[in-house]
């Protein structure tokens, strides 16, 4: 206080980086286009690798500093590597009939090579606790949780993480001391695809037009957060229906689908909610018709086309989730990807139109 009253004052939480600058990329990259029957078939295919030096990390302060924000700096390497696949055909050209293919394939995989200023992995947080990894040699953000194997039915004999009771899942000892702890967490993949294809098909017979693109994603693991979320079932929360084939003793084991006999799930991540996000979508379906130009010739109009497309009209995948198209819980950070709390759906959407060209 300062002079009886209270006295309110400010201090710097983070330090400046005035060297601050932009990060730096190096790509390498070998290609070819190649074309057979006067390009009836034509495609290309391209190797490249990119690496990126002086990433823009924030690095915690020594906690002599005073500081309690972490500050941006230069600082680690990333290489991102992979190849595209594109091939396009002319199937049909007649007076009447065009029919056209489009088709392309990639593959992606990153890696990061250093951090530097003496750190050796960076942790993820969702909802305060660690979900994600970043260290050299692996993915940059790769999950980082518990491994499970099935329930524990003894607690007496098998390793236990604290306050767990039969039931529950049972965690892998990976070093096998006996004990669970923070040591047992397993780097499991992370949550770049893989694999990113689509194919488009063109068709036009006289005045007809008919299109649709179906695209795909492989090799794509989601923690789908949401289920974790609402498979609590505490007094707060109703219950999901796998609850009905849960656990509740040694003579009613359940299906296994609900690990939970009561309560909520442990306060840490294991990969029960980690799922194949792989999905192939049709994406676009589109069918137009043009008018003759005679049937326009004595209204002022050069071409009328009436045309509708659908957009997200299916979507084929294995995942629980309303769209296993996510990036993270904590919107914006890239060391901490790959939760879908609840994303939203694409939408299905309809749309009938017409162009007009006077």
């Amino acid at each position: 206080p300062y002079g009886g009253n209270l006295a309110f004052g400010f201090a710097p939480s983070s330090a400046s980086n005035p060297a601050l600058g932009w990060e730096t990329t190096t790509s390498l990259n070998f290609g070819i286009d190649f074309g057979f029957w006067e390009n009836r078939i034509y495609g290309s295919f391209d190797i490249y690798r990119n690496r990126t030096t002086d990433l823009l990390l924030d690095v915690p302060l020594p906690a002599i500093t005073g500081l309690i924000n972490p500050t941006t700096l230069n600082s680690g390497e990333l290489e991102n590597r992979g190849w595209e696949f594109e091939l396009s055909s002319v199937n049909v050209r007649t007076p009447n009939l065009k029919w056209s293919t489009n088709f392309n394939l990639t593959h992606n995989e990153n890696e990061v090579l250093k951090l530097g200023f003496g750190l050796s992995n960076i942790v993820g947080l969702q909802r305060n606790i660690s979900t994600n990894i970043t260290l050299p040699g692996y993915p940059i953000a790769s999950y980082y949780f518990y491994e499970t194997d099935g329930l524990l039915t003894d607690v007496s004999t098998e390793p236990i993480a604290p306050n767990q009771a039969v039931g529950q899942p049972k965690i892998v000892d990976q070093n096998g001391d006996g004990e669970i702890t923070a040591d047992d967490r397993k780097i499991m993949d992370d949550n770049s695809p893989g694999y990113i294809w689509g194919l488009r098909n063109s068709i036009e017979y006289k005045n007809f037009d008919f299109s649709f693109l179906i695209n795909g994603v492989h090799d794509l693991q989601t923690y789908f957060f949401l289920g974790r979320y609402i498979d609590k079932a505490d007094n707060r929360r109703n219950q999901t229906t796998n609850w009905a084939n849960g656990y509740r003793g040694e003579n009613s084991p359940g299906n296994g689908d609900a690990y939970y006999p009561f309560g909520a799930p442990l306060p840490t991540f294991t990969d029960r909610w980690l799922y194949a996000g792989d999905y192939i979508r049709v994406k676009n379906i589109t069918l137009g018709y043009t008018l003759p130009p005679s049937a326009l010739a004595k209204v002022g109009v050069t071409k009328l086309r009436i045309f509708s497309t659908a957009d997200n009209l299916f979507n084929f995948t294995d995942y629980p989730g309303g769209n296993p198209e996510t990036n993270n819980y904590n919107s914006g950070d890239p060391l901490s990807q790959g939760s879908d709390y609840g994303t939203y759906p694409l939408s299905r959407t309809f749309v009938f139109g017409v162009n007009v060209s006077f």
